[in-house]
C-alpha cells in the first residue's frame, strides 16, 4: 500500500492524540468527515495503523517503568518465541517488541520496588540465562 500525504498526515495527527474526533482531524487535514473515517478504516484494514494506545505515567499509581533491551545471541534466535511467551503472561509486562540490531528483545515492565525489579529478573534468568547473554535496564524517569 502507498501512502500519500494525506494519509501521512492523518497518521501524524493520530500520533499526537488518537483521541482526537474525527471532525477535528477532518478540518486539519481539508477533507470531510467521511473521507477521512474511510482513509482510517483503510490504514487499519491494511494494518498501517495496527493499535490506537494511551500512554500512562505509571509514577501517579506508584509505579516505576523499566526497560529491558536484551541481547540474544544468533545460535538462540530459535528460542525467542518461548522468551515473548514467557513475558507476555508476565503481570509486571507492559510490551514486547522484536528488534533488528545490537538488542533483539526489548520489553518493558511496571515495578512498585526495588525488590520487584530483582524477583522479576531472577525469575526470567532462571528460565532464559543461557539464552539472554546481555542486557541493558533504562528506568523511565517520567512521561513528558
Amino acid at each position: 500500500m502507498s501512502l500519500d500525504k494525506i494519509d501521512l498526515k492523518i497518521i501524524n495527527l493520530l500520533k499526537k492524540n488518537a483521541r482526537q474526533p474525527l471532525k477535528e482531524i477532518a478540518h486539519q487535514v481539508g477533507l470531510t468527515l467521511t473521507a477521512i473515517a474511510k482513509r482510517i478504516k483503510k490504514l487499519v484494514r491494511n494494518k498501517v495503523i495496527t493499535r490506537l494506545f494511551a500512554i500512562i505515567d505509571v509514577s501517579k499509581f506508584g509505579y516505576q517503568e523499566v526497560q529491558f533491551l536484551c541481547k540474544i545471541p544468533t545460535s538462540q534466535y530459535h528460542k525467542i518465541e518461548p522468551l515473548c511467551d514467557f513475558l507476555k503472561v508476565q503481570r509486571e509486562v507492559s510490551y514486547i517488541l522484536k528488534t533488528f540490531g545490537e538488542w533483539n528483545v526489548c520489553f518493558s515492565i511496571y515495578i512498585q520496588s526495588p525488590d520487584d525489579l530483582r524477583n522479576f529478573i531472577k525469575k526470567t534468568n532462571q528460565q532464559f540465562k543461557d539464552m539472554i547473554v546481555d542486557y541493558e535496564t533504562l528506568i523511565i524517569g517520567h512521561v513528558v
